[in-house]
């Protein structure tokens, strides 16, 4: 079953002051209208953090709910370390055998689950941290092919 996202370039997000807001994006910039994920993330350099990873199926209303109404997530995107907040948008092209919802939520959890193991620091749903645990293993050679030497686990 294949599920096919397409990126649109990042976007910077801005000071929302003006607006009452926290972050915005600037004014005349358009956020797609169709189902997918997106991911506040700060980068510095070439390097790239995620932050948070969310679902919708109108990205462009989600993302302005999130901008209005989740002071907790803006605050801890605000928080988080140095860096140059952005916002990533994976439009959903294809998702063929599975409902629109299941596709949102193995895509989500798919990428929650990469960045945890990659060693981010994600902000769960209501802007707090979710505690990351690392396990590592070492001694026996033969449990070292069998898995990694050092994984994560989010609760």
């Amino acid at each position: 079953m294949a599920l096919e996202l397409f990126w649109h370039p990042p976007i910077a997000l801005i000071n929302g002051r003006k607006q009452n807001l926290i972050y915005t994006i600037e004014e005349g910039r358009s956020l797609p209208d169709h189902p997918g994920i997106y991911i506040f993330a700060r980068s510095f350099g070439t390097k790239i953090a995620p932050l948070y990873v969310g679902q919708a199926k109108k990205i462009s209303i989600r993302v302005k709910q999130q901008f209005q109404g989740n002071v907790p997530l803006m605050k801890a995107i605000e928080k988080a370390a140095i860096g140059k907040r952005i916002l990533m948008v994976g439009e959903l092209r294809s998702h063929s055998g599975l409902s629109l919802g299941k596709s949102l939520n193995v895509i989500e959890s798919t990428f929650m689950q990469y960045f945890l193991a990659e060693g981010y620091d994600l902000l769960n749903k209501l802007g707090t941290r979710k505690p990351v645990y690392v396990i590592n293993s070492s001694g026996n050679q033969v449990c070292n092919s069998l898995f990694p030497c050092e994984m994560t686990h989010q609760r």
